[in-house]
């Protein structure tokens, strides 16, 4: 692949990830893949179950149980874009352990050379390998970090990075509330796509969150903001988690990016950035070992959609497993 080949794929490439929310072909790092993060519009910072734990804050890791977890996960954006992440949790005492494996998968695109001839068709995807840690330090505190190697490939052009996230979370159990701050996905290339490539950030930020069960209502609040240390951008997200009879939640999301999705349409502006998902209820260690609590406590679903006003929507839906 010629050097103004290679170029002008690239650019097509990160133009295509638009309705992803940014500016360069790896801002999926930053968003949710599991759609409970998806639909609480990535407001977890304070509250990262394993399923965004990794991603979002690995200092989450403290909420998992005391069984194992594996869990899958596929995510749809328009232009045909696809992601897909599979994680493996490993409980402990004091420490938690997890390991992911996500992927993204860009479509097919058509091959010219420099007089505009037909070419052979190439394709273009992302693999991330991660693995996180979580330490309790006492009964309401806990740290955590992981670190991934991401690997890139458009056409026969390889590239790759390593990533690396750390967080921590502050439980306030008499308030129903957690606090947490993350510095997420500070990255650093080993071997870049090309040296005249136009030039990519990795989706790095820097977040506080507070998360507020209400006492008198079956709804937990999410709120976190911070910046792009990448673009500068303020960020601000907001979520609320609802839950329903019979074992089952439904969650709402609204975050800043709604901006880069105005287009002018009112119709279609209105409600962009608004993101919904369902699920059933993620039970606890405590949780009752008996009843529809039994049935459910191993298996847990959870779907999501998030609106991109005249780009059109993203869908994610999840399975996780605790055995």
């Amino acid at each position: 692949m010629n050097r103004r080949r290679l170029t002008l794929a690239l650019m097509a490439m990160t133009g295509s990830l638009a309705p992803l929310a940014g500016q360069t072909s790896f801002d999926w790092l930053s968003g949710a893949a599991h759609p409970r993060g998806m639909a609480l519009a990535n407001a977890l910072v304070a509250a990262a179950d394993p399923a965004q734990a990794l991603g979002m804050n690995p200092a989450g890791l403290r909420l998992v149980g005391p069984k194992r977890r594996i869990q899958a996960g596929l995510r749809l954006y328009p232009a045909g874009i696809s992601q897909t992440m599979t994680q493996l949790i490993f409980p402990g005492e004091r420490q938690v352990f997890g390991v992911e494996l996500r992927s993204v998968g860009y479509g097919t695109f058509e091959g010219y050379d420099e007089q505009g001839q037909r070419q052979e068709d190439y394709t273009a995807s992302e693999v991330l390998i991660r693995g996180g840690i979580m330490r309790r330090i006492g009964s309401s505190l806990s740290v955590g970090g992981s670190t991934g190697v991401l690997f890139g490939t458009l056409a026969e052009v390889r590239a790759s990075a390593v990533v690396w996230s750390f967080g921590v979370q502050l439980g306030l159990a008499r308030l129903g509330t957690r606090l947490g701050a993350v510095v997420q996905n500070q990255g650093r290339f080993v071997r870049t796509y090309a040296s005249t490539a136009p030039s990519d950030k990795f989706p790095s930020a820097w977040l506080l969150g507070l998360s507020k069960t209400l006492a008198h209502l079956p709804v937990t609040l999410y709120v976190s903001g911070g910046q792009d240390l990448a673009t500068r951008q303020l960020l601000l997200r907001l979520g609320g988690e609802f839950k329903l009879p019979r074992f089952l939640v439904l969650r709402v999301g609204l975050d800043q990016g709604k901006l880069d999705y105005a287009r002018g349409q009112v119709s279609a502006d209105l409600f962009s950035g608004l993101s919904v998902g369902f699920g059933t209820q993620t039970l606890g260690p405590s949780a009752s070992a008996t009843g529809p609590g039994k049935r459910l406590s191993g298996l847990t679903f959870d779907g999501a959609v998030k609106l991109l006003g005249p780009l059109g929507m993203s869908s994610s839906f999840a399975l996780a497993l605790r055995f």
